[in-house]
């Protein structure tokens, strides 16, 4: 069809090439447009995700170190002071580290003090035996393959960053790190997929 005369024509292929290049000249055209329109979402600007995260994460060691029985040089330096001159000093501790690595070594620290408590224990100081138990039980228990190991990481991380007062057999302790071995052979081996 013929939009100028109104009339009926016979259509005329278009070579491959030409085809191709207005498909071409389409698809950079589409690209373009995304470039410039902005992505419409309800999300939290990065820098203040980032912070609310962050603070979740000092708050998590606030748990830890506010226990009474939890002995640490961070807990004597903050005993007595008010709320926001405890978080002050534990954002300065902290400040060095990664966000996701406090929230990783805390998570990992509560998880051991909630299971210590529930079997009747005292989770501070940590002696030796009371931690190759939690590790033994992950094992026994059927617990991620990884959390033994990061148990570990994190028992180091309080000893470095906050002075947590530890048995210093648990960071040589070579039945927890065992264990912690023999949880981690049960992990299953990722395979690449095929692209």
């Amino acid at each position: 069809f013929d939009w100028q005369s109104g009339m009926l024509t016979r259509a005329v292929p278009m070579p491959i090439e030409v085809a191709e290049k207005n498909v071409r000249q389409q698809v950079e055209e589409q690209k373009a447009l995304k470039e410039f329109v902005p992505k419409v979402t309800n999300r939290r600007p990065w820098q203040e995700q980032l912070t609310v995260e962050r603070q979740k994460a000092i708050a998590m060691w606030l748990l830890v170190i506010e226990r009474e029985d939890c002995c640490s040089r961070t807990g004597e330096q903050v005993k007595g002071l008010t709320e926001n001159e405890t978080l002050r000093i534990l954002r300065d501790t902290l400040e060095m580290k990664a966000t996701s690595t406090i929230a990783g070594r805390a998570y990992s620290m509560l998880q051991y003090m909630y299971w210590a408590i529930s079997c009747g224990e005292k989770p501070f100081p940590i002696l030796e035996p009371l931690a190759y138990r939690y590790v033994a039980t992950l094992r026994i228990e059927g617990a991620p393959a990884t959390r033994a190991g990061k148990f570990r990481e994190s028992i180091n991380f309080a000893l470095h960053t906050f002075g947590l007062v530890i048995d210093p057999q648990v960071t040589s302790s070579t039945r927890i790190a065992g264990a912690a071995l023999a949880s981690l052979k049960t992990k299953r081996l990722l395979k690449q997929r095929d692209v």
